[in-house]
């Protein structure tokens, strides 16, 4: 059985919607009135809601027209996306049954995202979620750097600690020779085959 792709996007001519994609996709960090991107300076911090759409709006509009699994739902994101997918883990871990993260942008705001991870043993309740860890093997730890030395590192930290939470299954996979841009279709041809099984 095939699976039922849903693909979430913005009405623009542009081939990526910069400042929508980086307010939706970050999380707000705590004592921040007003939060910009390190990297664009933009706002920033509105993934929360951006997942309220999602589950509150969304969800029930796939619904009517096609049928969901509720029990095999996978949530895929790269760069900032790849970030949002692991917040959604540490902050919603019920509400997918694997979350996929593909290169996730784990330099944004010194490793902000990896702080959110502290306590997931007790939001994870009854659910037993997946996470795969995606990176690829030419891709730099932070934009702003040269890729040198031991690139994937923070990535498989955080994959070994996660892989301490009971109740969370993960996975981290390299994928050699590929640089950040090639990594969005690899990662999601990947996940699609993973769904597909």
């Amino acid at each position: 059985q095939a699976p039922l792709l849903v693909a979430v996007g913005y009405q623009t001519a542009q081939r990526i919607e910069r400042s929508a994609r980086t307010y939706d996709y970050t999380p707000a960090l705590p004592g921040q009135r007003e939060q910009l991107d390190p990297l664009s300076g933009q706002p920033s911090g509105g993934v929360q809601q951006f997942f309220d759409l999602l589950s509150q709006r969304m969800r029930p509009m796939v619904a009517e027209v096609a049928p969901i699994d509720a029990s095999r739902q996978t949530l895929w994101g790269h760069s900032y996306g790849g970030l949002a997918v692991l917040h959604a883990l540490f902050t919603r871990p019920g509400e997918f049954s694997t979350y996929a993260a593909a290169s996730p942008s784990l330099w944004w705001h010194d490793g902000a995202i990896v702080d959110e991870a502290q306590g997931l043993q007790q939001r994870l309740g009854d659910a037993r979620p997946n996470l795969l860890l995606m990176r690829g093997g030419d891709e730099p730890s932070n934009p702003r750097v040269a890729v040198k030395g031991d690139v994937e590192r923070p990535a498989r930290e955080l994959a070994a600690d996660l892989a301490k939470v009971q109740g969370l299954q993960v996975r981290f996979e390299r994928f050699d020779g590929l640089g950040h841009g090639p990594m969005l279709p690899a990662s999601l041809r990947r996940v699609i085959e993973r769904m597909a099984k």
